[in-house]
């Protein structure tokens, strides 16, 4: 057997033999308090019954003794308020009373009064069977269990002042009640020189005998004689306290002992239980293993368990971050393979140029066409070879994580360069590309980057309008802005994609299955305006085309002189 086990069962030895003597001694004491007890219950129960009565006298006299039955039997034929507010509103206050009610002989209520003006009593759920009762009886003592509490009523039946025997027949029904509130028991108590309190009906005796109170009580009856309540009264012995004092003085030897030795067991069940549970459960709680590496050092269970615990949060560690590299490179991979789809997509366009005027310019030369005629043919091929250029400068830096969009601003005439950007799409568009109108403006942007945009603009008007001959090319200019109008008379968009155009891979569903693509066209056309402080948007109808704009600020020296 363990030392724990050996201490623990003295322990429980000693504790048994000390409580035997004291219940010995404790069960002479409840025989001679018992002895006092039942004297003091029966003095008690005729003390109460008459505090009740002398309590509620005030309520019995405003409903028995009241002195203006004459004035009551015309206040209940004419309803003369000024009566009602004079006699029975004023009465409330001075007889303690909390609500009234005045009938007629045909049961139906002439008058309510609460004292604190509220209705919620004013129709009394009384029976006919009641009334009747009252008209033999003529008096009536009873209580009603509501809502807002235990309600008692006195009753009486009204008759002329001449007929105080109450001989004629009634001419109405007189009514007052009022709560047993907590004010109300505590009256009582403090007369009684006891706790009272109310309950639910029962059959429970009407005297009971504790270790040192005794406690009666009594039934509350409505009025067809059921019960609806019980009041109990319940009160110290005084002389039962010299006894009860040796008790505890026997009993403080036993609670000594008995403390000593749960400390000590409870100081040694924390030190060599407890504490460790807890610096394990924090460790956990908290995932810091490094909590537990001087517990992990100990030659003990707890030991044991603590390096068992370390153990598996390494191989945790271990396993997270095996999973966060392998997200890590599947990130990696679906970036590279974004980026690679848009500069493929973006490459096709001056990479296609260059290829669509390199046999122009083979044409030329076989037919001997003038040297200024080649030299144009000349420059457009190396235009388009530096937007090629830049793409592939983009590749480079994006490789080696840098920002994607590199921007080259110039100051240039932005008419002549939107000129030349049609000339130069024409060649690969099978529709008639229009300009009107004209800003007659420079501004400060990345000519390669704006050719960009134009390109995938005028590229989209010529691919989803297949059956259209015509694509015009707005310019104006307006609050130092000048924007660009791409308009086509293809499908449209629907209204409800429209607000994701601009999202990178969207494409609408008028097109997924009829043209190929990856929907990047439009969201570089996006970011390259964002990124040159300008605006792009559009206006689309469905089945009558789209408009296309986008709007960049006019050169600084421009907005002086506008």
């Amino acid at each position: 057997m363990k030392l724990q086990a050996r201490f623990l069962l003295l322990y429980l030895f000693l504790f048994g033999a000390v409580a035997s003597v004291i219940v010995l001694q404790r069960t002479l004491d409840l025989d001679r308090s018992r002895t006092v007890l039942q004297n003091e219950l029966k003095q008690r129960q005729n003390y109460f019954e008459k505090i009740s009565k002398v309590e509620g006298q005030p309520l019995e006299t405003l409903s028995v003794d009241y002195s203006f039955w004459d004035e009551m039997v015309s206040f209940i034929k004419k309803r003369d308020l000024k009566f009602a507010t004079d006699n029975i509103d004023t009465g409330l206050g001075t007889y303690n009373v909390d609500m009234a009610w005045v009938y007629r002989p045909d049961n139906s209520l002439v008058y309510f009064k609460a004292g604190d003006n509220s209705k919620s009593l004013q129709n009394l759920d009384l029976p006919p069977a009641f009334f009747r009762k009252l008209t033999t009886d003529h008096f009536e003592h009873f209580f009603v269990q509501e809502s807002d509490g235990l309600l008692e009523i006195r009753a009486a039946t009204v008759h002329p002042g001449d007929d105080s025997d109450r001989k004629t027949t009634p001419q109405g029904f007189w009514l007052v009640g009022r709560f047993w509130d907590n004010d109300v028991l505590s009256e009582l108590g403090n007369l009684t020189q006891s706790e009272v309190k109310l309950g639910p009906p029962s059959s429970s005796p009407t005297g009971a005998i504790g270790k040192d109170t005794v406690t009666l009580s009594r039934s509350l009856q409505s009025w067809d004689g059921h019960p609806v309540a019980r009041v109990t009264s319940s009160a110290n012995v005084p002389v039962v306290k010299d006894l009860e004092n040796l008790y505890y003085r026997q009993l403080s030897l036993l609670l000594i002992i008995t403390v000593s030795s749960v400390l000590i067991i409870i100081l040694s069940i924390w030190l060599l239980v407890l504490k460790p549970i807890r610096l394990v459960v924090r460790g956990l709680t908290s995932q810091k293993p490094e909590l537990l590496d001087r517990m992990a050092q100990e030659k003990t269970e707890f030991g044991s368990l603590a390096q068992t615990i370390q153990q598996f949060y390494r191989q945790k560690m271990t396993i997270q971050e095996s999973e966060f590299l392998k997200s890590k490179l599947v990130e990696l991979n679906r970036s590279k393979s974004e980026f690679l789809a848009i500069a493929a997509h973006e490459l096709k366009g001056p990479v296609g140029n260059v290829h669509i005027f390199t046999e122009n310019l083979a044409d030329l030369l076989k037919e001997g066409t003038g040297q200024q005629i080649l030299l144009t043919e000349t420059e457009r091929i190396s235009q388009q070879a530096r937007k090629a250029t830049v793409l592939i400068n983009d590749m480079y830096q994006a490789s080696k994580g840098g920002q994607v969009i590199e921007l080259n601003r110039v100051e240039f005439d932005f008419d002549t360069f939107i000129h030349q950007e049609i000339e130069n799409a024409q060649y690969s568009t099978q529709q008639k590309i229009v300009l009107e109108g004209a800003t007659g403006h420079k501004i400060t942007s990345d000519m390669d980057r704006l050719s960009q945009v134009m390109t995938n603009l005028i590229r989209n008007a010529s691919k989803y309008s297949p059956n259209s001959s015509v694509i015009t090319v707005r310019l104006s200019s307006k609050n130092n802005l000048v924007t660009v109008e791409v308009e086509d008379s293809g499908m449209g968009i629907p209204a409800a994609e429209q607000p994701k155009i601009f999202t990178r891979f969207f494409r609408s569903s008028r097109v997924t299955q009829s043209y190929p693509g990856l929907g990047l066209g439009l969201s570089v056309c996006h970011e390259i305006i964002k990124a040159l402080d300008g605006k792009i948007w559009l206006i689309s109808e469905v089945n009558k085309g789209s408009h296309f704009y986008f709007s960049l600020p006019v050169s600084p020296g421009e907005r002086e002189l506008s």
